[in-house]
C-alpha cells in the first residue's frame, strides 16, 4: 500500500450513470473502486454498467485522472416477497477499472475488523454542497455510535455527494500512516 494520510487520489468519484450525477469512489487494490449501489438507481442491479471513475478531482476536469470501469459485483437487488417492494440488500458496488490506477496512486487498505462503538473514524468524500474543484473533504473528528445490522451509526459530516466515500481509521504499516477502511 503507498497511502499516506494525506494522499487525495486514492478517493475519486464515479459519474456517467443516468440515476445520479456523481458519487464518492476509492480504489481498494490495484484495478478496482468501490462505491454505492444507488448511484444506479434502486430498481434493477448495476452489474455489468460502465461508469467513470476519476481521481485527482481537485481543479478544472481536464486535469482529473479517469478511466472507464465496469461494475462487476454489487450488494444486490431483491424483490420483498410480502410487500412486492424492490430494493437494495447491501449498499455497495465494485467496479472493474480498465486502467489499474492503484499501481499508481495506492489505496485504501480494507480491514475485516468493524469499527467499535465510541472509535474514532474518519469519513472522505465529494460532498454536493461544495464544487468538485474544491477537493476531497475529509472529516477526522467523527466516532461510531453503534451498529444496526449492517450499517454503522456514526455523527460523521456526511451529505449526497459523500456517499461512496470510505469510513476510516487510521493505521500503520511499516511505520507510515495509512487509511483502513
Amino acid at each position: 500500500v503507498r497511502t499516506t494520510i494525506l494522499s487525495r487520489a486514492v478517493i475519486g468519484i464515479i459519474y456517467g450513470a443516468p440515476e445520479s450525477e456523481y458519487a464518492t469512489a476509492f480504489l481498494v487494490d490495484d484495478c478496482h473502486a468501490l462505491t454505492v449501489q444507488h448511484a444506479f438507481g434502486d430498481q434493477r442491479s448495476a452489474k455489468g454498467r460502465q461508469i467513470t471513475f476519476a481521481v485527482n478531482v481537485d481543479g478544472p476536469a481536464t486535469s482529473w485522472t479517469t478511466t472507464r470501469g465496469r461494475v462487476v459485483a454489487e450488494g444486490g437487488i431483491e424483490t420483498r416477497p410480502r410487500s412486492g417492494v424492490t430494493g437494495r440488500i447491501d449498499d455497495w458496488a465494485l467496479i472493474r477499472l480498465r486502467k489499474c490506477l492503484g499501481r499508481i496512486y495506492g489505496h485504501v487498505r480494507l480491514s475485516a475488523r468493524l469499527p467499535g462503538t465510541d472509535e474514532a473514524i474518519g469519513i472522505a468524500g465529494y460532498p454536493s454542497d461544495r464544487p468538485l474543484t474544491q477537493g476531497v473533504s475529509i472529516d477526522t473528528n467523527c466516532h461510531i455510535h453503534g451498529m444496526r445490522s449492517r450499517a454503522s451509526l456514526h455523527d460523521c459530516a456526511a451529505v449526497p455527494g459523500n456517499s461512496g466515500g470510505p469510513l476510516f481509521r487510521i493505521a500503520e504499516e511499516n511505520g507510515r500512516p495509512i487509511l483502513e477502511g
